[in-house]
């Protein structure tokens, strides 16, 4: 889902750290990682962001 809405609206951080959450939760820290990279680029204010990439191990 998040990656269709992503694809939808690419200027979207949040759709980008939902995907980051989506990746962390299934074991996937590469992927989560690039994701809550991608999201701190475009918001890069967003606290959730932040504790994304440090949950990522960033």
């Amino acid at each position: 889902m998040f990656i269709r809405a992503s694809l939808a609206a690419p200027d979207s951080h949040q759709y980008q750290l939902g995907m980051g959450w989506c990746y962390l939760g299934l074991g996937q820290q590469d992927d989560a990682r690039a994701a809550f990279r991608r999201a701190r680029q475009l918001g890069p204010t967003d606290d959730a962001v932040r504790e994304g990439l440090r949950r990522a191990g960033l």
